[in-house]
């Protein structure tokens, strides 16, 4: 019973960090692809 408070917290951060690292590598995705074409562009 003592954990319930903790657990249901850290769930809800999980979905959080989730969503954020979603965030994260779509945005490292777009930079790779960014990167990429500047690349083979002279």
């Amino acid at each position: 019973m003592l954990f319930f408070p903790i657990s249901a917290l850290f769930h809800e951060n999980n979905a959080r960090n989730i969503n954020y690292m979603a965030v994260l590598i779509f945005l490292k995705c777009l930079d790779l692809r960014k990167n990429s074409s500047s690349r083979t562009t002279p």
